[in-house]
C-alpha cells in the first residue's frame, strides 16, 4: 500500500485577507440588513395608520443607525425629531401621531378655547380612542426584520468558506 504525500501549500494569503476584510465586510452587512429590517417595520407601521392619515404615515420613518455604550448596533423607526416640528400649515404629524398611538382620555366639559393661526377658537373635546400603530407595526414585524439583519451578515461570513 502506498501513501502518497501533496506538497502544494494551500494560498495562506488568500485565506488571510479574507479575515482581514471580515470585520469591514461583516459590519457593512449588518448595517445593509439593518436598513432592510427597518424598512419592513415603517412600511408596516405606515400601513396600519395610513387608512387614517396619509399624513401621518408620510411621517414615520426610519432614524440613523446608532451603537450604544455597550457596543449593541440599533435603528429606530417611527415619529422622528422632524415629524414634530410644525410643517408649512402648522401640522405637528409626531403630536397628532402620538395621540392616535395612545389615544387620549376624555375631558370634563363640553369645548375648549385653543389658539389656531393666531385665531382663538372653541372646539369640542372628549376621549380619543387609541390607534396603536407605531408599536403594533413593529410586534408583527420584528421577527422577518431580524431575520433579515440575520440572513445579511450569515451570508457574508459564508463567503469566508468559499
Amino acid at each position: 500500500m502506498a501513501d502518497t504525500f501533496n506538497s502544494d501549500i494551500p494560498d495562506f494569503s488568500k485565506f488571510m485577507k479574507s479575515l482581514d476584510m471580515l470585520d469591514e465586510n461583516v459590519n457593512k452587512a449588518t448595517r445593509e440588513g439593518l436598513n432592510k429590517g427597518a424598512d419592513i417595520i415603517v412600511n408596516a407601521q405606515k400601513r396600519h395608520i395610513s387608512s387614517k392619515s396619509q399624513r401621518l404615515a408620510n411621517a414615520i420613518s426610519k432614524g440613523k443607525i446608532y451603537v450604544t455604550k455597550k457596543g449593541n448596533i440599533g435603528i429606530s423607526t417611527g415619529y422622528h425629531a422632524r415629524a414634530f416640528k410644525k410643517d408649512k400649515d402648522g401640522f405637528r404629524a409626531g403630536i397628532v401621531g402620538m395621540v392616535f398611538e395612545f389615544g387620549r382620555p376624555g375631558q370634563k366639559g363640553d369645548t375648549m378655547t385653543q389658539k389656531r393661526n393666531g385665531k382663538t377658537i372653541t372646539v369640542k373635546i372628549g376621549a380619543i380612542q387609541p390607534v396603536p400603530h407605531i408599536r403594533q407595526g413593529f410586534d408583527e414585524t420584528v421577527e422577518q426584520a431580524s431575520q433579515t439583519v440575520i440572513n445579511s451578515v450569515s451570508a457574508e461570513i459564508d463567503k469566508l468558506g468559499e
